[in-house]
């Protein structure tokens, strides 16, 4: 009886007494470790919309983004911090930490307290959450809501109550709101009601209730929302162009059409080959292989949001449970919304590990119960102490372990450079233009540059030519290059300008050029491009 007290399993009773605060202070120490990491990309347009809202201009906020959830909780929070970047920062790492609590509690309604316990830490050790703490995007918030959608949706399944409908309708409305992807909760949960009712006919009426009831309370919600702020359903669809494109092409029949235009090219390379006639090359292989292939790459990213020992805990939790409707209803929506995902990628062809995190997190309960049912395993033998404390081990710091880069803190020479450029007195009143956005943001103490004062352009593939004639044709001063290693060379050189400063940190670099006072804008010709 002792030994079984010192068994991993049957610690930390509290649940979520000790989980929050343990997930809380693991993603406040990522945090504060890239405090002083560059933004990502999208950041921008984020800040620039709170921006807008905190000075009382909504109509500009949803110009420069239409989905103004998450902009508005930036604004909220940047009242009681320093600065723009930091409050942006403090929302992701709080829905992160958020987050836990409907793992927690769907995994423990699904299974029960110690299946629940394991679940909420597979979610808190995972990359991809790890990642998500300081990174300025809208994926935990909407992660946050989507489980909360998960959480009451199978609540209503199984009671038919009005309250759980209720809170389950507002879960997917404001998940709606942060990302049109939530829109693939509303005919998940209709369409399971209709599958269960289907296989049932004697019982429809039943099983039918809960839809009835969800679907009433939906349209209660979006009617009191349509008239509360008039025309918000346009305005969130617009929101993402890639999924509102990608919606209007699907209901068309035309979602698939990048995908024969990378076949018609395969078969372009398949026909340039020597041996086409006598066999099969790579490109034809490739092209009836293609859609297996882009599974393969979703799998592979999978792999990278979580980790090989979460996932084969998940294996080892879906095999030999008593399904119930609760249990149908979260894989129906984590399988369907996977498939969502790779009918998206086959469409834009372009994948990241953050599209897969939900039905990834939907499954965690899961991987809770496979971690409890090995443990109960190693339990029951030889030394099985010992081998439960080692297999706990194991499943925490395998993922902990890929994301040991996250809590190192290192140099930054983009926010480096912009602190150079922001104190570079000959840069006042100068034009400048900026290969990456990021410099003059910071440069400006997080601002968005004034057009008529700064000048950044993006460029996403640097053509030294294109800079050069563009830098010149239209007289600017200072041209700041930036170049990630792997991706993108940097310039060493710019014809008609002299090299001032380099910013290096070993993965990214920055470069800042002067004009020349033999360069003249007249002396070159445009080509047609811009920087």
């Amino acid at each position: 009886m002792r030994l079984r007290r010192l068994l991993p399993q049957s610690l930390f009773p509290g649940g979520l007494i000790w989980l929050l605060p343990a997930s809380a202070l693991m993603n406040a120490a990522v945090l504060c470790q890239r405090w002083d990491t560059a933004v990502n990309h999208d950041a921008l347009t984020y800040i620039a919309a709170a921006q807008k809202i905190a000075a009382g201009q909504f109509a500009e906020a949803a110009t420069i983004h239409p989905v103004v959830i998450y902009p508005l909780l930036i604004a909220f929070f940047r009242a009681f911090l320093p600065d723009w970047v930091s409050a942006a920062r403090l929302v992701s790492c709080l829905a992160v930490v958020a987050a836990v609590v409907p793992v927690y509690l769907l995994a423990r309604d699904l299974f029960g307290e110690r299946e629940a316990r394991w679940a909420a830490l597979a979610f808190m050790v995972s990359p991809e959450a790890l990642r998500f703490s300081f990174q300025v995007v809208r994926d935990p918030l909407y992660t946050l809501c989507f489980l909360g959608f998960l959480l009451w949706g199978s609540r209503t399944l199984a009671s038919g109550s009005l309250r759980q409908s209720l809170l389950a309708a507002l879960a997917a409305l404001l998940a709606l709101l942060v990302r049109p992807e939530g829109a693939v909760a509303f005919p998940l949960f209709v369409g399971f009601c209709l599958v269960r009712a289907l296989l049932r006919p004697r019982e429809w009426k039943r099983r039918l209730k809960p839809a009835v009831s969800w679907a009433a309370t939906l349209c209660a919600v979006t009617a009191a929302a349509w008239l509360a702020v008039p025309g918000w359903f346009p305005v969130t669809a617009r929101g993402n162009p890639y999924s509102h494109g990608y919606l209007l092409d699907l209901w068309r029949g035309e979602g698939l059409q990048n995908l024969e235009r990378i076949k018609n090219r395969l078969e372009a390379m398949e026909q340039e080959s020597p041996y086409e006639i006598a066999g099969e090359n790579f490109a034809s292989i490739a092209r009836k292989l293609l859609p297996w292939i882009y599974l393969g790459g979703m799998i592979a990213g999978g792999m990278k949001a979580v980790s090989f020992s979460t996932a084969l805990a998940a294996v080892l939790g879906l095999s030999r449970f008593r399904a119930s409707p609760r249990h149908g209803f979260v894989l129906w929506t984590a399988a369907g919304y996977a498939v969502f995902i790779f009918l998206f990628v086959l469409y834009r062809d372009f994948f990241d590990t953050r599209f897969l995190w939900v039905p990834l997190a939907a499954l965690m309960p899961w991987a809770g119960r496979g971690v409890s049912r090995l443990l109960s395993g190693l339990s029951g033998l030889r030394g099985g102490v010992l081998l439960s404390w080692a297999a706990a081990a194991l499943f925490l710091l395998i993922p902990l372990s890929k994301s040991n880069h996250l809590w190192v803190s290192r140099p930054d020479a983009l926010i480096e450079a912009a602190a150079w450029l922001a104190g570079w007195d000959e840069l006042r009143g100068a034009r400048w233009i900026a290969t990456d956005d990021r410099i003059p943001f910071y440069a400006n103490g997080q601002q968005p540059p004034p057009p008529a004062e700064i000048r950044c352009r993006k460029v996403f593939t640097l053509d030294v030519a294109c800079l050069e004639n563009a830098a010149m044709r239209e007289g600017i001063e200072v041209v700041v290059v930036f170049a990630e290693r792997g991706r993108q060379e940097a310039p060493r050189a710019l014809e008609g300008y002299d090299a001032v400063r380099e910013f290096s940190d070993g993965r990214q670099s920055v470069l800042v050029f002067r004009r020349s006072p033999s360069g003249s804008p007249a002396a070159r010709t445009s080509p047609g491009g811009g920087a």
